[in-house]
């Protein structure tokens, strides 16, 4: 998870301490500070955390390490919306899957422009929103 020059790692199943001191080895050179984040019961960390812009991010409570997260104004997500903590902001404007009407409303009410994408099969899979796409 990018946000600015910092880069947040989740350590769980899937992306161990050695693969975080790799990345780390690789960015800070570049200017990048890595930090890691404890992740459990979920399989990624932005299944429970992305940025939404600016100093916002949404937040999936008591799934991760909050302290590095401190510094960040949070949306904290109703439970059964879990699955809209996994969004993704573009070019201004949040994609947010259908059926998260009260976190779209919170993303709206801090002046975020949203848009719902239907990603149903997808979630069949464990796939959200960050899963298919590309970010540069």
């Amino acid at each position: 998870l990018r946000i600015g020059q910092r880069i947040f790692v989740g350590l769980t199943r899937r992306t161990n301490q050695a693969a975080a001191d790799q990345l780390r080895g690789i960015l800070e050179p570049d200017g990048y500070e890595v930090v890691q984040v404890a992740v459990r019961d979920v399989l990624h960390l932005k299944s429970a955390c992305t940025h939404v812009g600016e100093d916002v991010i949404l937040f999936l409570p008591g799934h991760l390490d909050e302290k590095p997260f401190a510094r960040y104004r949070r949306i904290v997500l109703p439970a059964d919306e879990a699955h809209a903590a996994n969004c993704l902001s573009v070019n201004g404007r949040v994609l947010i899957p259908t059926h998260a009407t009260r976190t779209r409303a919170q993303i709206e009410a801090l002046g975020f422009e949203t848009m719902e994408l239907e990603i149903s099969e997808s979630r069949k899979a464990a796939g959200l929103l960050t899963c298919s796409s590309i970010i540069f």
